[in-house]
């Protein structure tokens, strides 16, 4: 059994750590020099203006009240400034990744990979996008609950961030469904990289109350040379289409859309199931 990589922590997690660029204790140490100097200055020359003598005493309670005021107020200021910037910081992580599993969802998925296609047009790369679904999760769901179908769904999630490219785009579009856009890879390294896919979750086991679970995943294929011009919305719907594909032809297999397929050994049922 392969060692299973670190589950990506949760998005609330991840907020709950942020911490802004400068500490609050050194901006509160700022503001109260400022305001001291600040009430100094204003009280020299507020006396100056009234043709009133200097005297220490006044220039001592003009320095101690923003001393003892000032760190007080804001402190308050300052906590109340960072829970704003957490909770703007975790608003932007659930708008853009997946709680659950930690990869992107699927709307951030959708805008990341229509920028990334509009790349690989400006620099003549190849793409290709894989749709992958977690074969047979309703009877995993039906037979042991849906808690036991989360850990399967976090580490199927685990195993494909364990193998992909920084590079490469992952997000969970669906309840146990799943997509990853390669970019600069060709036919060849990508029916590779799902081959690896297929054998890591065979081979992946999740535990639960002493039972194991194995699944499998069926995976579609749709590739984008440098020629085409097709949308990300017909590029999805060639790898929706070659994973409905794989599913109706065994599970457990790798399936390439026709358009991806050299002409001479395209056919409708075309899959790569030992790759």
């Amino acid at each position: 059994m392969s060692a299973l990589p670190l589950i990506p922590r949760p998005v609330t997690d991840r907020a709950a750590n942020l911490q802004p660029p400068i500490t609050r204790t050194t901006i509160v140490a700022l503001i109260t020099m400022g305001s001291i100097l600040m009430s100094l200055a204003i009280t020299y020359v507020g006396l100056k203006l009234q043709e009133s003598a200097v005297t220490f005493n006044i220039m001592l309670i003009a320095f101690i009240a923003p001393l003892v005021i000032a760190p007080i107020v804001s402190w308050r200021l300052m906590s109340l400034l960072i829970k704003i910037h957490r909770l703007e910081q975790e608003m932007r992580l659930l708008a853009t990744y997946d709680d659950m599993t930690g990869t992107l969802n699927r709307r951030a998925f959708l805008s990341s990979a229509e920028q990334t296609l509009q790349i690989a047009r400006r620099n003549h790369f190849a793409i290709a996008l894989m749709y992958m679904d977690i074969d047979n999760f309703k009877n995993i769901n039906d037979t042991h609950g849906h808690n036991v179908g989360d850990t399967v769904i976090r580490s199927f999630a685990s195993v494909l961030t364990g193998l992909k490219r920084n590079s490469d785009l992952l997000g969970r579009v669906g309840g146990e469904e799943f997509a990853l856009m390669i970019l600069n890879t060709d036919r060849e390294g990508t029916l590779h990289f799902a081959g690896k896919v297929l054998e890591e979750v065979r081979n992946n086991v999740v535990h639960h109350q002493g039972i194991e679970i194995r699944n499998t995943v069926s995976i579609g294929v749709a590739m984008l040379d440098q020629e085409q011009k097709t949308t990300l919305d017909q590029l999805i719907h060639r790898a929706d289409k070659a994973l409905y594909k794989a599913k109706h032809t065994g599970k457990d297999r790798v399936a390439m859309d026709d358009e991806s397929l050299p002409p001479s050994t395209a056919q409708p049922h075309a899959s790569a199931g030992n790759v």
